[in-house]
């Protein structure tokens, strides 16, 4: 179990519980019978969260990194690609990276 810290996040794990790294909300599906102006809102609204998503994905990707010090190893994205793959969530992916990163390092 993690320990509660009463500083702000300083690891990924406490970032995840903390709410830092929060879950996409979907954009709510319009179907068929909007206008052209409201499907063509709809679909920027949609681009607008896949992109905060990529962004928010990003920057979890590069905290994981820099926090088992694999920022410049050359093998850190076959371990990232292999905890996304056993993962579902940001804390089991984060808890497939600890558990990978000891073969790059």
């Amino acid at each position: 179990m993690p320990s509660v810290c009463s500083g702000p996040p300083v690891t990924v794990e406490e970032k995840i519980l903390s709410g830092a790294y929060k879950p996409l909300t979907e954009v709510k599906d319009i179907g068929l019978r909007g206008s052209r102006k409201a499907v063509a809102q709809w679909h920027a609204e949609r681009a607008k969260k896949k992109a905060e998503g990529l962004q928010l994905l990003e920057e979890f990707k590069r905290d994981l990194f820099e926090e088992y010090g694999v920022s410049d190893n050359p093998k850190r994205d076959l371990v990232w690609e292999q905890a996304v793959s056993s993962g579902h969530n940001f804390l089991e992916v984060a808890e497939a990276f600890k558990h990978l990163v000891p073969l790059i390092t």
